[in-house]
């Protein structure tokens, strides 16, 4: 949603159907070797933090797509929340697609990027 208002969109693309197929990420990267070498306390710390601002970073979202939203609708955009069963349709359809974009990267690469949808 902020992208569609922030960005503009929603004046040339007047209805928005919310799939719910996109999870934006911001990355937390560090040198592995770095990494081993830091005491187990730092190590816990910053793992701690980083859990702690993601789930900060989660909430802003949620509160920036609510005021984004009723934004979009003060505009005059039309809305379309996706049921379970026609997200489910939807997914089916893009089933092909995404198994082979997934094969395209490193399994453990993908297992990381389950598991942070998992928690979600």
């Amino acid at each position: 949603m902020t992208n569609i208002y922030n960005f503009g969109l929603h004046k040339t693309h007047r209805c928005i159907t919310l799939s719910r197929h996109l999870l934006g990420v911001a990355l937390v990267l560090f040198r592995t070797e770095s990494v081993e070498g830091w005491p187990d306390e730092t190590r816990s710390a910053v793992e701690k933090a980083v859990a702690e601002a993601t789930r900060a970073q989660r909430r802003f979202a949620e509160e920036d797509d609510d005021i984004c939203r009723r934004a979009l609708v003060q505009d005059g955009v039309e809305i379309i929340d996706l049921s379970d069963a026609e997200r489910a349709r939807f997914a089916a359809v893009c089933r092909q697609e995404v198994d082979t974009t997934r094969k395209a990267f490193d399994a453990e690469l993908i297992s990381l990027f389950d598991k942070e949808l998992d928690a979600a």
